[in-house]
């Protein structure tokens, strides 16, 4: 059993870094065709884990998608967005601080 989350932790580590460049990448062709208001609307970007992303940030209300399928990037969603996760991140990281203190403490 161990052997095997021994062999696996490489890609879980990797995995969380694959998610945040699939994302800034379906960001970054937003932000090179100045699609950010319906006018400037692009077609959906291809790529690995685009669609995953597509429907992410379209829940979050950070894509906006017209009637042609052509999406915009709404900078208001998007720096609610990213500043939500952030403070989520944070939260997660001052918890497990707080398990960790607890747990040193009752091993010592």
């Amino acid at each position: 059993m161990f052997e095997l989350l021994r062999m696996a932790a490489p890609v879980v580590a990797a995995l969380p870094v694959v998610l945040l460049v699939t994302r800034r990448r379906f960001i970054r062709a937003f932000e090179r065709a100045h699609a950010f208001v319906p006018d400037r609307a692009i077609p959906p970007p291809v790529g690995p884990l685009a669609g995953w992303w597509h429907s992410r940030l379209t829940a979050a209300g950070v894509i906006r998608e017209q009637r042609n399928g052509r999406l915009w990037l709404d900078r208001h969603g998007w720096q609610s967005y990213r500043s939500l996760r952030r403070r989520r991140a944070l939260v997660v990281l001052a918890l497990m601080l707080v398990i960790a203190v607890v747990w040193y403490r009752r091993v010592r």
